[in-house]
């Protein structure tokens, strides 16, 4: 469990530092904007079918990870 707290706290200075320039920070917004987008643009339905694809590739990576 050690390993995977010095992972977490590796991540997150790396995220914090590419949070850091400017650029960074419009493109993140420009991409959460186009997925704002494409996702009203989907049906209900394609809306959950997505999510569902997403949660269980989620699964297969923390099982992968050895985490939960």
């Amino acid at each position: 469990m050690r390993g995977s707290c010095l992972v977490d706290e590796r991540l997150r200075a790396m995220i914090e530092e590419v949070l850091r320039d400017p650029e960074m920070v419009r493109l993140v917004a420009e991409v959460d904007r186009s997925l704002l987008e494409w996702t009203a643009s989907l049906s209900p339905f394609e809306r959950v079918r997505i999510a569902n694809e997403r949660l269980r590739a989620i699964r297969r990576f923390r099982r992968a990870a050895g985490v939960g």
